[in-house]
C-alpha cells in the first residue's frame, strides 16, 4: 500500500490479472441485498413472526421452540442445532420452506418491477456486475463455451441483468413457458452453423456460441415443484412451492431426495476444479460442500479475490489458511485488505463491486 492510503502497483497488477484469466464469479445474497432482496436475518425475522401459527404437530411446535432463541441470533446457525432424524422435522421443513416461497416471491417480483421499471435497465452502465459480467464474457476465447457464475441466491436478478446486457443464458432448462431440466444444457456446448465460401467451394462452419451459464445449487424462486421434480416456470408466481433448498443440515437432505440439486453440485464441482480463479462478490462462504472444493483448488494456488461488506468467521480462516486470496471489507468510508498474509486499510471502499471496478479495472 501507497502513503496516501492507495493500492500499490503490485496489488493492481495481481488484482487486474485475476480479472484478465476469465474467473468463476461466485455471487452471494450480499449483492441481492442492494436491490431490495432479503438477508439471512430478515428471512429468520420473518418466520419468527410468521411460522408459530402455520406448524400444526406437537413434535415440530416442539422442535421451533427449542431452537427459535437461536433462530433470532442467527438464522443459519439456529437451524444447525436441528437434525434431518428429528421427529417434526419434516413438517418444520416444508413450512419453512412455503414461508420462503412467499417471502421471496413478494421480494423478488418487486425487485424486478424496479429493474424492469428503468431505474435500472435505463442505466446499464451503472450496474457493476452487469460490467463485470460483460467484460469477463467479452474477454473469452472464441472456442469457450462462455463464462460460469454459481450463484446460492433465490432470485432472478443475474437472469433479468444478463437479459439487460444481450447476454444468453443457459440455466439448465430446456422449454418455454413450462421448462424440464436438461443437464445436457450445462454440460454441452452449442454450436452454430453457417455456410462459407473457400476457393470457390461451399462449407458448413461451426462456431460455440458463447452463454452465461448460471448455476444455483440451492435452487430458485422460479423452479416450482411438479410431480416431485423441478421445473423452471416464467409465472412461478402461481405455485404453492419454490425448489430451494432450505440452509442448516436441511441442504443435504434436500439434495438426496432430488437428483437435480445432485446434478447442479456435480457441475458445480467441475467448474471449480477447472477454474482459473474466482471472484466472490457479496457471498458469506457459509456453504460446506462449496467450500471444500475451493479450498482445494486454493491450495494448489489458484488465486480468488473477495469482496463483501463483512469477512465472516469463514472468510476468516480462509484469508488465514491461503495467501493467495486478496480480500476486502468495509472499514468506515474505505475498505480493509487482506493479501499476502498482511491486513491494512484503504482509503477507497473497495469492498464494493462498483467502487473496485472503477478504481482497480476500468
Amino acid at each position: 500500500m501507497r502513503e496516501d492510503g492507495s493500492l500499490s502497483d503490485e496489488i493492481l497488477e495481481e488484482l487486474q490479472a485475476v480479472i484478465r484469466s476469465i474467473p468463476t464469479l461466485i455471487v452471494g445474497s450480499g449483492h441481492s441485498c442492494a436491490y431490495g432482496l432479503p438477508s439471512m436475518k430478515d428471512i429468520g425475522d420473518y418466520l419468527l413472526a410468521e411460522l408459530p401459527r402455520l406448524l400444526s404437530e406437537s413434535n415440530s411446535i416442539r422442535l421451533w421452540e427449542k431452537i427459535r432463541g437461536s433462530i433470532a441470533e442467527d438464522f443459519e446457525e439456529g437451524l444447525n442445532e436441528l437434525s434431518p432424524s428429528n421427529k417434526g422435522v419434516d413438517e418444520l421443513l416444508q413450512t419453512i420452506r412455503r414461508l420462503i416461497t412467499i417471502l421471496f416471491r413478494e421480494k423478488c417480483s418487486a425487485s424486478e418491477r424496479f429493474v424492469l421499471s428503468g431505474g435500472v435497465l435505463a442505466n446499464p452502465e451503472k450496474v457493476a456486475l452487469l460490467r463485470l459480467m460483460k467484460m469477463v464474457y467479452g474477454g473469452c476465447s472464441p472456442n469457450a463455451a462462455g463464462i460460469d457464475v454459481i450463484t446460492t441466491n433465490y432470485d432472478t436478478l443475474i437472469e433479468l441483468l444478463s437479459d439487460a446486457a444481450g447476454l444468453p443464458v443457459q440455466t439448465g432448462f430446456k422449454g418455454h413457458r413450462f421448462r424440464g431440466f436438461s443437464p445436457d444444457t450445462l454440460v454441452n456446448p452449442v454450436y452454430s452453423q453457417r455456410i462459407v465460401s473457400e476457393k470457390g467451394r461451399f462449407k458448413r462452419d461451426f462456431n460455440v456460441v458463447r452463454s452465461v451459464r448460471i448455476l444455483k445449487p440451492h435452487g430458485s424462486v422460479n423452479w416450482v415443484i411438479d410431480r416431485g421434480r423441478p421445473a423452471e416456470m416464467l409465472a412461478y408466481g402461481d405455485s404453492d412451492e419454490c425448489a430451494v433448498v432450505v440452509p442448516g443440515p436441511f441442504k443435504y437432505k434436500d439434495a438426496l431426495v432430488n437428483s437435480l440439486f445432485d446434478e447442479i453440485r456435480a457441475i458445480m464441482n467441475d467448474v471449480l476444479k477447472s477454474a482459473t480463479a474466482v471472484v466472490a462478490i457479496g457471498f458469506g462462504f457459509n456453504d460446506d460442500h462449496l467450500q471444500n472444493v475451493l479450498k482445494d483448488r486454493l491450495g494448489s494456488g489458484m488465486p480468488m479475490l473477495i469482496l463483501t461488506k463483512d469477512w465472516t468467521k469463514s472468510i476468516n480462516n480462509m484469508i488465514n489458511g491461503y495467501k493467495n486470496i486478496v480480500a476486502f471489507q468495509r472499514a468506515g468510508e474505505g475498505a480493509m485488505c487482506a493479501w499476502k498474509g498482511k491486513r491494512f486499510r484503504v482509503n477507497l471502499p473497495l469492498w464494493e463491486l462498483d467502487s473496485f471496478l472503477k478504481q482497480v479495472i476500468e
